[in-house]
């Protein structure tokens, strides 16, 4: 132990002296080190000091006031102790010399310079507290940013992502054949180029199922059902079985066509381009068969029926009707309705192509694509209902002049084949 009442006066310090002491310390010490720092400082610092000459020349003054004076040194330093620095103090006293009134204001005051060292070194303490919350404060507001900012990008390269998908999707949705199943499109070894069902049949092909045909003016072949019986040769155009095919789409997918093109009862739209090529080539009759969820059928056929070009929004045109599922197509049953319900050469109209008679969208309130009027008579693709139904708008299967508006039909299938078509028996 060091003895603190010696003739060494270079060694007690003042409370300037006390003060520079801390400044140098708080700049030279890395904060994670600075609490340590400080109680090495104090450990060199006394809490109360005098000067022994100051003892000597006072010793003899007058006794009255030393009762309750206390004279003490401190002294203190820090210890490693198990991974942990402590504090370890020693306070060495001496018997209180006797002062006069005006020595024990000065010693008043000297005690006071050392309490203002302690109340400093806790501002000191608590400054650091304050400023390593700040620091780490600081960081975790950085931190948060750059994560934040992370999020964005994956964000970005999702929706990125997303739409590569979503095209490519489109592409193969096109003409759909599962590898898999390939053999679902019924091999023809490869004789010849069809234009449509009906050749395939009068070469001798009367099994129902896929082919691959390519009409006159089409620059590339198509998957298509072929539907053998009813008298053969019939090309499917469109089918509707189960409702398992979203027929709510845009102005893309219906041009190009979309669905299953694998299940032999696999719901599709063959694609409005499909049908330009395919009803350019001749005049061909349209047969649509119609059934409900109580086992009952109808059908209605249209001769000559024709699809125009993009230019013309793929238009329809339908000529003389037959059958016993009423002419919805034309609504030529009351004037009233077929000036509003009426297809005939009507453009075709999807949710993002509003190509309607209509002052809003057809197609975006019955959400589908179809040859719209204001709005429709019959809409074929509409929403996959079974029977029965209420909605904002009659937005169903619909055949009108069937089972009217509010009834959404269980199946439909839509095929063509050449008027002039003659089978050929052997």
């Amino acid at each position: 132990m060091r003895r603190l009442l010696g003739n060494d006066r270079a060694k007690a310090r003042t409370r300037g002296g006390s003060r520079s002491a801390i400044a140098a310390l708080v700049r030279s010490c890395d904060p994670p080190e600075l609490v340590v720092c400080l109680l090495r400082l104090l450990s060199q610092t006394p809490i109360t000091q005098m000067n022994r000459d100051y003892i000597s020349q006072n010793a003899n003054s007058t006794p009255d006031y030393k009762r309750g004076l206390a004279w003490g040194w401190g002294y203190g330093k820090t210890v490693h102790h198990h991974g942990e620095y402590r504090l370890e103090t020693w306070i060495l006293t001496v018997e209180p010399p006797q002062f006069s009134r005006q020595d024990f204001t000065k010693v008043s005051q000297i005690s006071f310079s050392g309490k203002m060292l302690i109340f400093s070194f806790i501002l000191v303490i608590t400054a650091l507290v304050m400023s390593r919350e700040s620091w780490a404060l600081s960081d975790c507001l950085q931190e948060q940013e750059r994560l934040r900012a992370q999020v964005r990008m994956l964000q970005t390269r999702v929706k990125q992502q997303q739409v590569k998908i979503a095209q490519l999707l489109h592409e193969n949705e096109v003409q759909f054949l599962d590898k898999g199943e390939e053999n679902s499109v019924i091999d023809l070894g490869g004789k010849r180029q069809y234009a449509d069902c009906s050749e395939i049949f009068n070469d001798g092909y009367t099994h129902s199922g896929f082919y691959k045909i390519k009409p006159l003016q089409s620059p590339a072949e198509f998957s298509v059902f072929c539907d053998m019986s009813d008298g053969g040769g019939w090309t499917v155009i469109q089918r509707r079985s189960d409702g398992s095919e979203n027929f709510n789409r845009g102005w893309n997918d219906y041009e190009n066509g979309f669905g299953n093109f694998v299940q032999p009862n696999g719901e599709y739209w063959l694609g409005n381009k499909n049908l330009h090529f395919l009803t350019t080539q001749g005049d061909y009759t349209l047969n649509i068969d119609l059934s409900d969820f109580e086992k009952n059928s109808r059908y209605a056929r249209y001769k000559n029926f024709k699809v125009g070009n993009e230019k013309s929004s793929y238009e329809l045109d339908i000529g003389e009707y037959s059958g016993t599922a009423g002419d919805a197509f034309t609504a030529n049953f009351h004037p009233e309705v077929q000036w509003w319900g009426s297809h005939q050469k009507m453009k075709f109209s999807t949710w993002d192509r509003d190509n309607d008679n209509y002052e809003g969208n057809c197609a975006e309130e019955d959400q589908s694509g179809w040859w719209f009027n204001r709005c429709h008579s019959a809409n074929l693709n509409g929403l996959y209902y079974t029977g029965a139904y209420t909605a904002p708008t009659d937005n169903g299967i619909v055949w009108h002049t069937w089972l009217g508006w509010w009834y959404s039909l269980k199946s439909v299938v839509m095929k063509i084949r050449p008027n002039d078509f003659i089978p050929n028996i052997v």
